[in-house]
């Protein structure tokens, strides 16, 4: 990187990345509104296929369920991309009044729709595999240059005693003997 990395850059990055942010969530609020009135008018559903290619994975799932609820278009679920206008007459008018009813509301749009029918989900994360991993990278002799008593010193400040150790030694003690005492299979 040829930018010297100070506080002020690191300080400047991250307002960079909220500017960015605030900049979506506005964008977004008009932009939604409009594509709703707007798609439907002239048929331009790549307009909304367009936008969902520039939008992060979050907001790209939210917004595919935003414009399935309110534009009757079919979409292609594994591309995430919407492609041919619904031709059932019933299941289009229904659209359309949903969303005629929703665009009434002035203060309705992506983010107030999204909090209220989008499930945000929790990743799973393996905490096993980022402190093996994280421990890897501190003994490493090129990244973190630790040694093992740093290491366990860091361990236990972050709350696991000596008797935690202790115990999981013993645990695994245990179980090794009990695994060299079983016979084997004929």
């Amino acid at each position: 990187m040829a930018t010297k990395i100070t506080k002020e850059y690191i300080t400047t990055s991250i307002k960079a990345v909220a500017d960015g942010e605030k900049i979506v969530k506005k964008t977004m609020v008009d932009l939604s509104r409009a594509l709703l009135e707007y798609v439907p008018e002239t048929g331009d559903i790549a307009s909304v296929n367009r936008l969902l290619g520039v939008l992060t994975n979050n907001n790209r799932e939210a917004a595919v369920l935003f414009f399935s609820h309110f534009l009757p278009w079919n979409i292609d679920k594994d591309k995430k991309r919407f492609t041919d206008k619904n031709q059932h007459d019933a299941t289009v008018k229904k659209i359309g009044q949903r969303r005629s009813s929703f665009l009434a509301d002035t203060k309705n749009n992506f983010w107030t729709w999204a909090k209220d029918n989008v499930e945000t989900k929790q990743r799973n994360i393996n905490y096993e595999n980022r402190v093996e991993k994280a421990i890897a990278d501190a003994l490493d002799e090129e990244k973190g240059k630790m040694n093992k008593g740093e290491v366990m010193l860091a361990v236990m400040r972050s709350g696991i005693s000596i008797s935690d150790i202790m115990e999981v030694i013993e645990l695994f003690t245990s179980a090794k003997n009990e695994t060299e005492e079983m016979p084997e299979a004929a």
